[in-house]
């Protein structure tokens, strides 16, 4: 099928079936987009369906096709499974990365709601670029199957809330981790823009391996601040908080609060920094070592200057994790 020209401020898509999409189209701010269950707008290669108005669907697939979807609809948050994102719940769990990452990287859409106690398999890195968010809910988890692969990479900003990560098993990457490579490249640093990592269990498998639950390394080509972390969980992580800067890079004036590390090798590592070094953040703790991986400097390594620590670091008894 071809889409019908838009003509009324209420724009129903009634019928089942695909609505091929072959020219750049936009819906303005005064077309409300109703989707009924089955209609399904595939965008073709190379075009883009701008969106400024607001989308009424329920959990179903929406868009399909190798096309973009843009613009700025106006809605409370933005679902997977109308890009056709597939959890436990659905259907067979299948592995998403690659269709979450059109949307992350299309559109200027608001926050990515994931469901409440359903599994989303990924197989490669949710690459975050343009302001965009992940939420989740009670019992919301992200399972990577790779282990050569970040699970989710962003920068200069993002609002991660509410989820738990899975690494898998010989994993040596991140869970989160703050990057500013190629993919990166239109921005400096981090230092204008407020970023929050919230209520989010990065949950590793071995802590004698170099994974680690929240990467903030700082390279010559940027700097992190404005960080606000508030209750993260890294398990069986190498690294559970992993701070530091090479060359001129910095990562200074960022807050950690209520930061539970268990059986981590470093449950907080703020490393010493290059010339403009990590100073000046703040963390408060509870780190729970695990004995038969050691205490690798009581849990902690406080490098840099400055920095305040507020908590305690304990031994736990092995296996309880």
């Amino acid at each position: 099928m071809i889409l019908p020209k838009v003509k009324y401020p209420k724009a129903g898509i009634s019928p089942r079936g695909t609505y091929v999409i072959a020219q750049n189209i936009t819906f303005p701010a005064n077309v409300n987009l109703k989707m009924a269950k089955g209609a399904i707008f595939s965008v073709d290669t190379g075009i883009t369906v701008t969106i400024n108005g607001s989308i009424e669907a329920g959990l179903w697939q929406i868009f399909g096709g190798a096309g973009s979807i843009g613009g700025s609809p106006v809605v409370e948050c933005v679902y997977p499974e109308w890009f056709g994102v597939i959890s436990n719940l659905s259907g067979a769990a299948t592995t998403n990365a690659a269709i979450i990452n059109r949307y992350l990287n299309g559109s200027n859409m608001s926050i990515l709601k994931f469901q409440s106690h359903s599994d989303y398999y990924i197989d490669d890195t949710l690459l975050l670029k343009s302001f965009k968010g992940i939420s989740g809910g009670i019992k919301s988890r992200f399972i990577l199957t790779t282990t050569n692969k970040d699970a989710i990479r962003y920068f200069p900003f993002a609002l991660l809330d509410n989820f738990t990560i899975v690494l898998p098993d010989n994993h040596t990457k991140a869970g989160v981790k703050i990057d500013d490579s190629s993919d990166f490249s239109q921005y400096a640093s981090t230092d204008n823009f407020h970023h929050i990592i919230q209520n989010i269990v990065v949950r590793g498998s071995n802590a004698l391996l170099l994974s680690t639950g929240l990467d903030c390394r700082c390279l010559d080509t940027f700097n992190i601040s404005n960080l606000q972390v508030t209750n993260f969980t890294p398990i069986w992580c190498y690294y559970g908080l992993l701070i530091d800067a090479v060359g001129t890079g910095w990562s200074n004036g960022n807050s950690f609060i209520n930061i539970y590390p268990q059986a981590c090798q470093y449950g907080i590592y703020n490393g010493d920094g290059g010339t403009g070094g990590c100073a000046g953040n703040r963390y408060i703790y509870t780190v729970q070592v695990e004995k038969t991986i050691g205490k690798a400097i009581s849990g902690i390594y406080a490098g840099g200057t400055n920095n305040v620590y507020i908590g305690k670091v304990w031994d736990c008894i092995v296996g309880q994790f």
